[in-house]
C-alpha cells in the first residue's frame, strides 16, 4: 500500500523481508498491520504526522538542538552576556564566541568521557506529568580559557613594543596630575 505525504510517497509494510532469525524471541510484539488492533494504532499515528501543521513542525526538528540542550546553552550565554548590560557591537560578538567555546567545550568533554554524571535530581515535569531527572555533571576543565590568556599575553608582547614606554607616560602623567591637586 502507498500513501503520500506531501510531495513524498512512503510504502506501507505488511511483513519484513528477510527470513525470521533462529535467535529471535519468539515473545516479542512488533506491529503487524494485518491486525486490527495495530492497524488502528498505525492508523492514529499516521493520522497524528500526517497533519499539516505538524508537517511543517517536523521540519525544524533537529535530535541535535533538544530544548535541553538550547536552554543550557542559553543560560551559560546569560553568564557572558547579560541582559541587565548592553554592549557594544564587537564586545557582544567577543562574549557571544567566549560562550560558544564554554558551550563547545563541556560537549566536548561529555564527549570524551571525562566530565561524567555525578548525580541524577528528581524533579516534576508538567509536560510528561511524571518524574525526571536532571543530570548533574563534574565540572569542566576549561583549559580553552588558559590558552585564550596564553594567546592574549602573548599577542600583547609581540604586537605592542612600546607598551611599557606608553605604560611609563601615563603613570608619570598621573603622577605630576596628583601633585598638582595636591598643592
Amino acid at each position: 500500500m502507498k500513501f503520500p505525504i506531501r510531495n513524498t510517497n512512503f510504502n506501507s509494510f505488511t511483513e519484513c523481508d528477510h527470513a525470521i532469525s533462529p535467535n529471535a524471541p519468539s515473545t516479542s510484539k512488533h506491529i503487524d498491520l494485518n491486525v486490527p488492533s495495530d492497524l488502528r494504532a498505525y492508523n492514529v499515528l499516521l493520522n497524528i504526522v500526517t497533519k499539516p501543521k505538524r508537517q511543517e513542525d517536523l521540519k525544524s526538528v533537529s535530535p541535535h538542538y533538544a530544548t535541553s540542550a538550547l536552554e543550557s546553552f542559553h543560560s551559560l550565554a546569560l553568564y557572558y552576556l547579560p541582559k541587565e548590560k548592553f554592549y557594544d557591537h564587537d564586545s557582544y560578538v567577543l562574549r557571544s564566541k567566549l560562550a560558544i567555546l564554554h558551550w563547545n567545550s563541556l560537549r566536548l568533554e561529555e564527549l570524551e568521557g571525562t566530565r561524567t554524571i555525578k548525580s541524577q535530581i528528581p524533579f516534576w515535569c508538567k509536560t510528561k506529568k511524571q518524574i525526571v531527572f536532571k543530570n548533574r555533571k563534574t565540572e569542566g576543565r576549561h583549559d580553552w580559557r588558559k590558552t585564550i590568556v596564553e594567546l592574549v599575553l602573548n599577542s600583547e608582547a609581540t604586537t605592542s613594543p612600546h607598551h611599557n614606554q606608553q605604560q611609563s607616560e601615563i603613570d608619570a602623567r598621573a603622577d605630576a596630575e596628583s601633585r598638582m591637586y595636591q598643592s
